[in-house]
């Protein structure tokens, strides 16, 4: 990984499937939710799906499934959906990821975390102790455009005030590995949702975090 980390200054994280082993609960909180309306969403497609702003995955579907979306049914799905998560949500940390954020920070990298959940969910989810070590935090909810779309890892390239190359992410999906390089930046991918097929995009896949150590290197 010689080339991939020269010059290296910044990693930048996704959140859910990298940091903290959410995944299954937001699939099952969207699966729960668009069984209500009589939809079956597989849990592969949301797991495809992740990255993206919470609402294009409701209008999706919605859309796909013939129903004529009204204020009223959004409120509704959006409000079962989230006393679903809360209900079941147990924050479960990788076990490597506290430990790779810490050291990360004592070497002096800068640290961002992009990620499709709103700022809100995400003081819910991560510890606070973890979450005010990041220099820079790009939330679903601050960005226009959700992943694979480029702004939120460019808005947390000028956060930094650091280049493309500079940087590194670490991601888990699909559309923020898109993301990333969409934005000219190299990308690790950790199998942690997805099998190494689905992440063939990525510069570098591995099958865990504790692949990689302090130093960016496997």
């Amino acid at each position: 990984m010689k080339n991939i980390i020269s010059g290296l200054k910044a990693v930048i994280f996704d959140l859910d499937g990298v940091i903290v082993d959410t995944m299954p609960f937001h699939a099952s909180a969207w699966q729960k939710t668009f069984k209500k309306f009589g939809i079956n969403v597989s849990k592969k497609e949301i797991y495809l799906r992740e990255g993206e702003k919470w609402d294009k995955t409701f209008y999706d579907i919605m859309r796909k499934n013939g129903f004529k979306i009204t204020a009223q049914i959004k409120r509704a799905v959006f409000k079962h959906r989230e006393n679903v998560f809360k209900n079941m949500l147990k924050v479960r940390l990788f076990k490597d990821a506290p430990e790779l954020i810490r050291c990360l920070k004592k070497k002096g990298y800068k640290l961002a975390l992009v990620t499709g959940t709103p700022r809100k969910e995400v003081k819910r989810i991560l510890p606070k102790r973890l979450y005010n070590l990041f220099d820079a935090i790009v939330p679903s909810d601050e960005v226009r455009h959700g992943k694979p779309h480029p702004e939120p890892y460019k808005k947390a390239l000028k956060k930094l005030k650091i280049a493309p190359s500079e940087a590194i992410v670490i991601e888990n999906a699909p559309n923020g590995i898109l993301a990333a390089k969409r934005a000219n930046i190299k990308v690790i991918a950790v199998e942690t949702s997805l099998s190494r097929h689905y992440l063939k995009d990525a510069d570098i896949v591995l099958n865990s975090l504790s692949r990689i150590n302090c130093s960016i290197s496997s």
